[in-house]
């Protein structure tokens, strides 16, 4: 009788949640606008946008965890994966994030007690991975409504999303607009709540167009002062 030495080799599952890519500008647009529109569904994912919080890690944000004076976010706890509330994922998971103005004023806004969850279902309770999953697909279905989905008695049938689209997509975005904005990896990892600054370089080496075409024009600037060109030549060669 033939073994075969593959038979008792597991294949672990895929998981939906997870995207290893930053979303596009068209992306950004019209998760904006649909935010903008739809507040409560969207606010879980803004969050996630610009301040690269884990989907754990935004529902169990309490509103006493935003420090509005200094535009902060304290990240000190997370759902985990059993469902129960605990510490962030690793140590380094325990951070303070800054808030961009733009969801600083969203924050601000909100009409919720200190000990309040910034985040709940749509009938106020902790968002489970279930009730999470049903608010994503809750704010796709309206983001693809505003991109122009084709629907056949108000269900879907044609949509205008990519598939890949996933909420972790947002905190890969997060990690990509600290490298355009020229945040050292160093603070990134920090941001990120990363252990291992390898797993936020794996992030970084998915380098967008505008840190390409930043490094270039670096690049050109100091070439021509060595060269002895002028800067305003310089720039003039980076700029094409």
């Amino acid at each position: 009788m033939v073994k075969v030495p593959t038979k008792r080799i597991k294949i672990a599952p895929r998981t939906s949640q997870l995207c290893t890519r930053a979303i596009t500008d068209k992306e950004r647009t019209l998760t904006l606008q649909t935010a903008d529109k739809y507040p409560r569904e969207g606010l879980f994912f803004l969050i996630m946008l610009f301040c690269g919080l884990r989907p754990g890690e935004v529902a169990r944000l309490k509103m006493s965890d935003y420090d509005k004076e200094s535009m902060t976010i304290h990240v000190r706890r997370a759902r985990k994966a059993d469902g129960s509330d605990g510490s962030p994922k690793s140590a380094s998971g325990t951070r303070d994030v800054p808030v961009p103005l733009y969801l600083a004023e969203r924050l601000n806004n909100l009409n919720k007690k200190k000990n309040d969850l910034v985040c709940t279902s749509a009938q106020g309770h902790p968002l489970t991975k279930t009730s999470q999953k049903r608010l994503w697909n809750r704010f796709k279905r309206l983001m693809d409504i505003e991109n122009g989905a084709k629907l056949f008695r108000n269900s879907i049938v044609e949509s205008t999303l990519a598939d890949d689209l996933r909420p972790y997509c947002y905190r890969h975005t997060y990690c990509t607009d600290l490298q355009d904005a020229g945040v050292p990896i160093t603070v990134a990892q920090r941001l990120m709540g990363h252990s291992d600054i390898k797993v936020t370089a794996q992030i970084y080496t998915h380098h967008s167009q505008k840190s390409f075409e930043d490094a270039r024009d670096k690049i050109n600037k100091h070439c021509g002062t060595k060269c002895g060109t002028s800067q305003a030549d310089a720039e003039k060669q980076a700029s094409g």
